[in-house]
């Protein structure tokens, strides 16, 4: 908790050397001072109202993703993999974080009305910093990788078309890797994954490998998934096996 409060005051104070806040040379000092209690109090809730704005935008984030998947992929395609509905939860904090200023300047002018310009003022004066300029910059590297990640889900996929033909999207690429599925050569199943510094994570995942050499990894797969993800998966590469008549080999780590 110390080393917290710290961090905090440290972060503060590079704050007030950075950006430090000039308040007008014509404000009313003696108007703050008036509300001066009702602004701390206000400030007080503030960790309440972000916290609720965060989730409330993360939710509409969440329902979004998973509706679009649920009503708006092709029915002429069976999908094996597409982003979980754990997956949305990330793109939708981080799209809570990029636009928490919509929701909370709302909370606050419709608390404030008039006054809000004068709390602003109050809360940049005794902190020291303009909070708005330093925010802004944050504000857009969240929106914009909240907006990237929701992309990158929507374009994550794994699917079988009526011709026997499979594409692979993976997360982190947009190109598609297109196979005949009598192109697999071979099915793994690993308990888990070993990292390139060699540390072992209990993922369970697959492996499939192509007659060119190109590797499918289900791991990403792993870090979102709960148990009747796993279990869909483990029922669609089963599938899969059988159409292709490749065996699934079974393996400790990969």
């Amino acid at each position: 908790m110390l080393l917290c409060s710290s961090a905090v005051s440290i972060v503060f104070l590079i704050f007030q050397l950075i950006f430090p806040y000039r308040p007008p040379k014509n404000l009313d000092i003696s108007v703050i001072e008036q509300n001066k209690e009702k602004y701390n109090r206000l400030e007080k809730w503030a960790i309440l109202w972000i916290f609720l704005s965060i989730g409330l935008i993360g939710f509409c984030v969440f329902i979004i993703g998973s509706q679009i998947r649920e009503n708006f992929f092709s029915s002429e395609y069976e999908y094996i993999v597409t982003a979980t509905d754990s997956f949305w939860v990330l793109p939708g904090i981080i799209l809570g974080f990029g636009l928490i200023r919509i929701p909370m300047e709302f909370i606050y002018k419709l608390l404030l009305k008039e006054e809000y310009y004068l709390y602003t003022l109050y809360a940049n004066m005794k902190h020291g910093f303009d909070g708005e300029k330093i925010w802004r910059p944050f504000e857009y590297i969240f929106t914009l990788s909240g907006i990237v990640m929701f992309i990158l889900g929507l374009n994550w996929f794994v699917c079988i078309d009526k011709n026997d033909k499979i594409e692979i999207n993976e997360l982190f690429s947009l190109k598609t890797h297109t196979y005949n599925l009598s192109d697999i050569s071979e099915i793994t199943y690993f308990d888990k994954y070993v990292t390139k510094d060699g540390i072992e994570k209990d993922i369970k995942h697959y492996v499939i490998k192509m007659i060119d050499g190109y590797e499918w990894n289900s791991y990403v797969y792993g870090f979102f998934s709960i148990q009747k993800d796993e279990d869909k998966l483990n029922e669609n590469i089963e599938k899969i096996s059988k159409m292709t008549e490749v065996i699934i080999e079974k393996k400790t780590s990969h």
